[in-house]
């Protein structure tokens, strides 16, 4: 029973964050179509945060990889013994 009560609260507060109220459609067609909604904007912010993730990434390997490459090219300038 307390998943239910977890599961209630999630969509009581999801549908205040949406709609300024706790008003969540009970039963039938409204209920699947906000959960269907709910679904669709928290895999978009999910999306969204995932770009985020891949742009920092993107940038940090590529300031690495650019630090390398300049170690390399400064090692193979000095004269080797």
């Amino acid at each position: 029973m307390e998943g239910r009560n977890t599961v209630s609260a999630y969509y009581e507060a999801a549908a205040e964050a949406r709609t300024g109220s706790g008003d969540v459609p009970q039963q039938g067609g409204s209920r699947r179509e906000f959960e269907a909604s709910l679904a669709s904007s928290s895999l978009d912010d999910l999306m969204g945060s995932l770009a985020h993730i891949r742009e920092a990434s993107n940038t940090y390997f590529g300031e690495l990889l650019a630090a390398e490459k300049e170690r390399m090219r400064e090692q193979a300038k000095k004269p080797k013994a």
